[in-house]
């Protein structure tokens, strides 16, 4: 075989290797409902998962990395309107945790690093507007 044909066959081997170890996979709520999907590596959840209530109402969504949470996740209530979303960086906290009202307004939101409340905290009236700010250093609230 030609060196350039070894090389196709190799990559091609651990590609199917690769692609063996990741499985999407879904799973099911006892009621038949789907209760979560996502992609499994060496059996554990790894990618984007959605997590579903017993009532087939999106839960939770987001990405995994080696395992860990990481990128934005999005909860919801059984009414589907979003609840809340959380930044995260391989299973801490970082950057901004928000809540939201059942009519998607953001209610208050909360900066984090690395699971620390640090930086900018921010509550608002449902019009949107700001009604109290302050900042965090450490976990406690710095100033007035």
């Amino acid at each position: 075989m030609k060196p350039h044909g070894i090389l196709i066959t190799l990559l091609l081997a651990f590609q199917l290797s690769l692609f063996a170890q990741n499985e999407f996979k879904v799973f099911y709520y006892p009621n038949g409902q789907k209760s979560s999907e996502g992609f499994l590596v060496e059996g554990k959840p790894d990618g984007y998962w959605k997590n579903y209530f017993d009532t087939g109402v999106l839960k939770s969504e987001g990405n995994r990395k080696e395992f860990q949470l990481d990128s934005i996740w999005r909860f919801y209530r059984l009414d589907a309107s979003l609840q809340q979303s959380i930044e995260y960086k391989l299973n801490v906290k970082y950057g901004e945790e928000c809540y939201y009202d059942s009519l998607g307004r953001k209610e208050r939101m909360t900066s984090y690093i690395s699971d620390i409340k640090s930086g900018e905290a921010v509550e608002y009236y449902s019009t949107g507007k700001q009604k109290t700010s302050f900042n965090y250093v450490n976990n406690q609230i710095e100033g007035k």
